[in-house]
């Protein structure tokens, strides 16, 4: 059975349809349809021959692809337990899983760029992708909370400090994109192929997007991308920015979440992906929040990402 429309407060006499996330009620602009189906396709071909596939929605300066590729460098990361769960032995992981690092965040493009140039040498695959996760593509406007503080970890819609710096930025449908993704033809390995001869691709996400999440998570349940396509996503909750962005449908402000709303949400949320959990890939909503190495190692691989394997070479 797949997963319904979530049924909670504000949502509870919600029509059917597209939730999408904006900032004082502002509809986002969109582009025209043709180049709104192009980027979820455009970096799902990037994934071709990917028997595994990590999704990081909020990537910052791409640690977790780090924690992937590399965890004997990052010895105290706590999500390498979660790879290699889901991704196997992390000696083989270069050559059966990739990495996509959602990142609209302009101030970390150049880190993300070297770090994905530099484990393209040594056969890692690491796509950067710079966008906004979304259940809709168009374009938001985000703030620059932090002003370059802790890595900008408070870019995002919600103005939390009266930043005065904005960014408009793309989003991409995150569902659609999960579901493209399935779509694709990984690496076969042998014994683990469908009925129909091609293997079922791993998926992980990592989500991290500063209150976004509860205009995102909800249609990845109700249109059935969780369930079907997704082995595990560990989502960071922000209930606490929750009464600083309405949620919109089809133009009409629904109101703004109080911080028992959003809570209560994240709560039916995880009771419907447990309830499905034996019809479902996916079995429960985790909350890993790894927060190490927030700066990376130290400051040269900080500015000049490099494999450690060539580093100490």
């Amino acid at each position: 059975m797949m997963l319904q429309p979530v049924a909670v407060a504000p949502f509870r006499h919600m029509p059917s349809g597209r939730l999408v996330h904006t900032l004082h009620g502002h509809r986002p602009a969109l582009p025209d349809l043709k180049s709104m189906a192009d980027n979820e396709a455009a970096l799902a071909a990037k994934l071709e021959g990917c028997h595994n596939v990590f999704i990081d929605a909020g990537a910052n300066i791409g640690m977790h692809a780090r924690f992937l590729f590399e965890p004997q460098a990052y010895p105290d990361s706590t999500f390498v337990s979660v790879f290699d769960k889901y991704f196997g032995a992390a000696d083989q992981r270069g050559k059966t899983t990739c990495a996509i690092e959602f990142e609209p965040n302009p101030m970390h493009a150049a880190r993300h760029e070297k770090l994905s140039a530099a484990y393209a040498k040594v056969g890692w695959r690491v796509v950067f992708a710079p966008y906004a996760v979304s259940d809709a593509a168009g374009q938001l406007t985000f703030f620059d909370n932090d002003g370059g503080d802790n890595e900008d970890w408070g870019f995002g819609e919600t103005n939390v400090h009266d930043a005065n710096t904005t960014f408009n930025v793309n989003t991409i449908d995150l569902p659609r994109f999960v579901e493209l993704l399935s779509e694709g033809k990984p690496i076969e390995k042998e014994g683990e192929t469908t009925p129909s001869g091609v293997h079922e691709r791993h998926v992980v996400i990592k989500m991290d997007i500063e209150s976004a999440e509860y205009a995102v998570l909800p249609p990845m349940v109700g249109r059935g991308s969780l369930c079907r396509f997704v082995d595990y996503i560990a989502a960071e909750f922000h209930s606490r920015f929750a009464k600083e962005s309405p949620i919109v449908f089809e133009g009409r402000e629904l109101g703004s979440f109080t911080e028992d709303q959003a809570n209560a949400l994240q709560k039916t949320l995880s009771g419907m992906v447990i309830d499905n959990a034996d019809s479902c890939r996916i079995k429960t909503l985790g909350d890993e929040d790894d927060e190490t190495y927030l700066h990376d190692i130290d400051e040269k691989q900080r500015d000049d990402p490099q494999p450690h394997v060539m580093a100490h070479a």
